[in-house]
């Protein structure tokens, strides 16, 4: 079910226009919108900085278990938490859109092996930050870290079941 349902649309009858912020669409019942003559758009790239920061954030936070450690140390303690480092890791990013790239970009300087997955390949892109276009299959026993940067469609929703995590390394 969308947040913008058909009943949520027709309510506002005075609705001319709904702009996401961010990319994609389907929070929004588009052919509700389309038979009420409202326009739908958004903003590809609007958030994709924030969103890669977020990303690098929990990466880290995965590998060295910030928020045990200051719970632990609010609680009066000294917690050693084992933790792992980022350089020299191998990255999957899966969907190298404007998120992936910003993501990628940000990788470069812990020195990380970047393998990448994209429908469409910028070779250019590939170049100027090393990074390997690799399928799927290819990626998902190789990577220490798999990010995941695509687009809610029917072929990506569910992408993470049981035999993805499996194929992992």
């Amino acid at each position: 079910m969308s947040d913008l349902d058909r009943e949520a649309l027709e309510s506002a009858s005075d609705l001319k226009i709904v702009a996401r912020y961010g990319v994609g669409y389907n929070n929004v019942d588009l052919e509700a919108a389309r038979q009420l003559g409202i326009i739908v758009s958004n903003t590809p790239g609007a958030n994709a900085v924030a969103v890669a920061e977020l990303t690098i954030a929990l990466i880290l936070d995965l590998l060295r278990p910030i928020l045990p450690a200051v719970q632990g140390t609010r609680a009066g303690g000294w917690p050693r938490k084992k933790g792992f480092s980022l350089v020299g890791k191998t990255v999957g990013i899966l969907g190298c859109g404007a998120i992936g790239k910003e993501v990628i970009k940000r990788l470069t300087g812990f020195g990380c092996t970047i393998l990448a997955y994209d429908l469409f390949e910028d070779r250019e892109f590939a170049g100027e930050y090393e990074i390997q276009y690799l399928s799927l299959e290819e990626i998902l026993p190789r990577a220490d870290i798999i990010t995941l940067h695509l687009p809610d469609t029917p072929e990506t929703r569910g992408i993470v079941d049981g035999e993805f995590i499996s194929k992992m390394k």
